[in-house]
């Protein structure tokens, strides 16, 4: 048997513990998410290859296919659908009440009837919407490709865009991603 060299590597500096194991578990993940723009929820939800639970916590990609609506229009008023308050919804994407309620409005005479979504396909975890350097589409597109692993025309075809639209945005959603790596 070959002997230990005397320089062998090093251990973690994370303790062997449970709780050693999850800090350290913790530290990947955020240097992932730091690299790679992928929450960690997106990461482990990946890895098991669940969908969020709940439903709220969660948008249906089918209301954007919408076309008169822009994105943030559709989200406010498919939550509000959801008997989402105003101020929960300005509270969950970081927007003020007026922006919120305005895009209601526009989305109300845009597009009267309620959204009729069964079963989502593609769920969009609400929570993307609150990161402000990244646009509603940018998260949409973003998480579309990244998470779900879609192609741009198959991203176009879901929301009803030009798949070069979509080969745009992306890009832009990259670089600002990259940036904040």
């Amino acid at each position: 048997m070959p002997k230990k060299e005397a320089n062998s590597p090093k251990k973690s500096d994370f303790s062997t513990s449970k709780a050693g194991a999850l800090e350290e578990l913790k530290h990947i993940l955020e240097q992932f998410q730091q690299k790679h723009g992928i929450h960690t929820y997106d990461v482990i939800d990946l890895l098991l290859k669940k969908t969020p639970e709940k439903k709220e916590d969660a948008i249906p990609v089918e209301i954007f296919a919408f076309p008169p609506l822009s994105a943030l229009e559709a989200i406010v008023k498919y939550l509000k659908e959801q008997q989402w308050p105003f101020t929960k919804i300005a509270s969950v994407l970081k927007r003020s009440k007026t922006t919120i309620t305005t895009s209601f409005y526009h989305a109300q005479k845009k597009h009267p009837a309620p959204f009729a979504v069964s079963s989502p396909k593609f769920p969009i975890p609400l929570s993307l919407f609150s990161n402000r350097k990244i646009s509603v589409l940018e998260h949409i597109v973003w998480h579309l490709s990244t998470f779900y692993r879609l192609s741009n025309s198959e991203i176009a075809s879901l929301l009803k865009k030009h798949p070069s639209t979509i080969w745009t945005v992306y890009h832009r959603a990259k670089k600002k991603h990259e940036s904040n790596a």
